[in-house]
């Protein structure tokens, strides 16, 4: 009959528990990188690449939008992939 090992014992640096889960898979996925997918959708010049680069705090995405009042309205509809 083989012999049965002692089990190890471990010492904890934290709280352990159900409730700080989500906490722990935050932390493991920001030190690893992750992807997701966001759409942005709105009229022209209301500030959609701005909400991006600011949420991100990056420049992510360059404005198309109008340079002058004068300049008349572009009516669009594009789908901008970017990956970073």
């Amino acid at each position: 009959m083989a012999a049965i090992a002692e089990p190890q014992k471990m010492n904890l640096n934290g709280y352990v528990g159900f409730d700080s889960i989500t906490r722990q898979i935050e932390k493991k996925l920001l030190k690893r990188g992750f992807q997701f997918n966001v759409i942005v959708v709105g009229q022209t010049g209301l500030g959609k690449s701005t909400l991006i680069n600011t949420i991100f705090a990056a420049h992510l995405i360059d404005s198309k939008g109008r340079t002058s009042s004068e300049e008349p309205f572009r009516q669009t509809t594009e789908i901008q992939t970017v990956s970073h």
